[in-house]
């Protein structure tokens, strides 16, 4: 039986999701374990925004408890409100599963008398049936917005999200339906789709919210001083000051939205069109790029979040296919010299690449590397960026967003001319590097190889 001080209770969480949050809300730190929601007054304006803004966009500092908050209030409304389908959008598979963790944590330590029953329950979905709610924390996909039909859309970390145009326009019958939006990040540079809504906030119908560390009660001088120990100024200045400007810093900093990006390439099958690839570790990439009158024209893009060779071949085939293109229409097929090393299996990233796409299609994949130097493939790139006379003979199409956000966020490493290895935007930034080595850099008997197939039952 619920008892009367149940009820009242319950009704004062109805009314106030920051009551609730202060009274029932637990959250886990690494070094403290379970601890109560803290009052400070930041996250207090931060939960009235999440609640009467219908377009919110949040530039934060890191650390600033925004998701434990997120997903509390998305548990809030789903609990306590009723009648709403919840999307929160995470960067990877790994940070989709936490989210739901973290709404389980709350949920879980919640007073019986508050949980409604539970009906699917699954890594990535919470439903209670009886409020009529459903919670989805989903990783990226280009498409997610035309998969669901969200009331509320949370996007955290919004500018680390590979595809983040595509699905920010994916999400467009949700947006004009009337439903909720709030995008969060902290800084990746000022080429992100979760910069531009930042920076035009006004004009396009958004409120924008800053959250810096500084609101935090415990986070002063001293904290400022001891957390920026072993980071870069550039690292700094955009993870806790928030700064959308890398200036200077960026190894492209000839690169600008108007007048590199342009609209609905379409590329010509007479003319040489080439792919490149970087296999990366967490984060493969492979871009399509045509060449005509000694203009490079990267027009279309695939990124790859933890994904196989398997998964890229078939991103492959399948982008190939959306394009109008086949292994005939490709020149070469560009990549890393490393990708012949042979790995832990026994067999080079770039043999197993060459198999799969032979078992797919039935067609040898032509592939091609160069090596060169760091600086002289960056070197190249700058030429073509803008050479000096003026010339702009680079250009990316508007739909690769991630190609053209890391153009912003591709930063040097202190005291150095060399690009910093950032995990983020250097697997772009390498595709197109190896793109104009060997495309561009002066030819020698030394520096270039054909890979060609090891793949048994294969006959040239």
């Amino acid at each position: 039986m619920i008892s009367a001080d149940d009820i009242d209770e319950i009704m004062k969480c109805v009314i106030s999701p920051w009551y609730f949050m202060v009274n029932y809300v637990k959250t886990f730190e690494r070094e403290k374990g379970e601890v109560c929601f803290p009052k400070y007054y930041y996250l207090k304006q931060l939960l009235y925004d999440l609640l009467s803004e219908r377009r919110l966009v949040i530039l934060k500092s890191r650390q600033m408890l925004v998701t434990w908050t997120s997903v509390a209030f998305c548990l809030w409304e789903a609990v306590f409100r009723g009648d709403t389908d919840i999307l929160f959008i995470s960067k990877r598979e790994d940070d989709s599963k936490e989210a739901i963790r973290r709404m389980k944590f709350i949920f879980d330590r919640l007073p019986e008398s508050f949980k409604p029953r539970i009906g699917e329950n699954t890594k990535y979905v919470i439903e209670f049936p009886g409020r009529n709610s459903r919670l989805m924390a989903l990783p990226t996909h280009p498409n997610i917005g035309r998969t669901f039909a969200p009331t509320r859309i949370i996007w955290d970390e919004m500018a680390c999200t590979p595809y983040d145009r595509e699905i920010y326009g994916s999400l467009q019958p949700s947006l004009d339906g009337g439903g909720f939006f709030v995008g969060i990040s902290t800084s990746q540079g000022p080429l992100t789709k979760h910069a531009e809504l930042y920076m035009n906030a006004g004009t396009m119908g958004f409120v924008k919210r800053e959250i810096h560390y500084s609101r935090h009660p415990l986070k002063d001088k001293s904290w400022s001083a001891n957390a920026r120990k072993g980071m870069s100024d550039e690292q700094w200045n955009m993870e806790q000051e928030m700064s959308l400007s890398i200036g200077g810093k960026r190894v492209y900093a000839t690169f600008q939205q108007q007048t590199h990006v342009i609209s609905s390439y379409q590329p010509l099958k007479g003319s040489h069109i080439y792919r490149t690839i970087d296999f990366g570790y967490h984060t493969p990439v492979v871009l399509w790029g045509q060449v005509c009158s000694g203009k490079l024209t990267v027009f279309a893009e695939w990124v790859g979040e933890d994904a196989t060779i398997s998964e890229m071949v078939n991103a492959i085939i399948d982008k190939d296919d959306h394009l109008g293109l086949s292994e005939d229409n490709i020149s070469m097929t560009f990549c890393d010299p490393a990708g012949e090393a042979q790995t832990d299996h026994g067999i080079s990233s770039v043999d197993r690449l060459k198999t799969e796409y032979y078992s797919n299609t039935g067609s040898e994949i032509k592939i091609k590397f160069r090596r060169s130097s760091l600086m002289a493939g960056v070197d190249i790139v700058r030429e073509k960026l803008k050479n000096a006379a003026g010339e702009i003979k680079l250009f990316v199409d508007s739909s690769c967003s991630r190609t053209i956000a890391d153009f912003g966020r591709y930063i040097k490493k202190k005291d150095s001319e060399e690009p910093k290895k950032d995990g983020v935007s250097d697997h772009t930034m390498d595709a197109l590097r190896y793109l104009a080595v060997n495309l561009f850099q002066r030819h020698s008997h030394s520096d270039r190889k054909i890979i060609n197939p090891r793949i048994t039952g294969i006959t040239r």
